[in-house]
């Protein structure tokens, strides 16, 4: 026998014993499409979702993308991921009808699916919801309101992003609130999309129109910072008060510093986590709630130092 065959069956022989090297494990990729980057909540959840997949998950590939404020850009993101063939996605829908298209087909594509935040119109198709119950928000922040107020007087109110869920359910809230409290007059309503700049604009139009108001309720934030800087601005610091939601730092050190009179905190930390939980589990199979809704809070000058902590 010639050496080389001898090496050859040796070779053979050593695999049939040995076993051929195992296959190297398909790597995990999730797909994350936040509705838009430059509101600071949003921005903390994704900050959250980066900080848990790398605690929990370190092998995980993450792809996390600004949706703009566009649903149609999400539902093109989300399409991409599916292409790419992600094995999860995370969605943080800016439209609760424009972004139904994305869950629609990360469904048909039998891909893992979890709204973040807020849902769509066809959550039922979704794998899970994590977020938080937005007409107790609005229920909470009118409540406050309305004590502080007595059960009476003249108020305006700055809506979110029109169609969303947020959006709709914290009007909702708050129309259920007011509805004990006819005391409590609306002078004008508008929508300010989430944004501080249009919101700073849309409060300097009431003042400038000498609305005769005494709070400015705003369904988040980022648009109560922005309505704070119109009533500091016109030197009505001291007559008008302003709430919001969702706990942002800025916010919580004015409420800190008695410039906002109370905002309702939402659990940026415990949302993130427990998506990236939830999407995870559903990747390998795993059974996951349909629906979790993580409570809001009140916070005043009273309890602001543990939100702030």
């Amino acid at each position: 026998m010639s050496s080389l065959r001898r090496v050859m069956l040796l070779a053979v022989a050593s695999l049939m014993v040995l076993g051929a090297a195992p296959a190297r494990a398909k790597s995990i990729t999730i797909g994350v499409s936040m509705q838009g980057l430059k509101a600071p909540y949003v921005v903390s959840v994704k900050k959250h979702l980066e900080a848990a997949f790398a605690a929990q998950y370190p092998g995980v590939k993450v792809m996390i993308l600004d949706g703009e404020a566009d649903a149609n850009k999400q539902v093109s993101q989300v399409e991409n991921f599916i292409a790419q063939g992600v094995d999860g996605i995370i969605l943080n829908p800016i439209a609760y009808d424009g972004c139904s298209p994305a869950v629609a087909a990360a469904a048909k594509a039998k891909i893992p699916i979890v709204t973040l935040i807020t849902r769509v119109a066809n959550q039922d198709l979704a794998t899970a919801w994590v977020g938080s119950d937005h007409k107790d928000s609005g229920i909470i922040e009118a409540t406050m309101m309305a004590k502080d107020m007595g059960g009476k007087g003249q108020i305006v109110t700055i809506e979110g992003e029109p169609g969303i869920d947020a959006q709709i359910q914290r009007t909702l809230g708050y129309k259920e609130v007011l509805a004990k409290n006819p005391g409590i007059k609306i002078l004008a309503t508008q929508p300010a999309y989430w944004d501080r700049d249009k919101a700073l604009k849309l409060v300097e139009n009431w003042l400038q129109a000498d609305k005769d108001f005494t709070v400015v309720l705003s369904q988040n934030d980022n648009m109560a910072m922005g309505a704070l800087k119109a009533v500091e601005d016109a030197g009505k610091a001291s007559k008008i008060s302003v709430y919001g939601i969702d706990g942002d730092v800025d916010c919580l050190i004015a409420v800190r510093d008695g410039k906002i009179k109370g905002t309702v905190f939402q659990d940026a930390k415990a949302q993130a986590e427990t998506a990236a939980k939830y999407v995870m589990m559903a990747v390998k199979g795993e059974k996951v709630p349909k629906l979790t809704a993580i409570p809001f809070l009140a916070v005043t000058k009273s309890n602001v130092d543990q939100f702030l902590k």
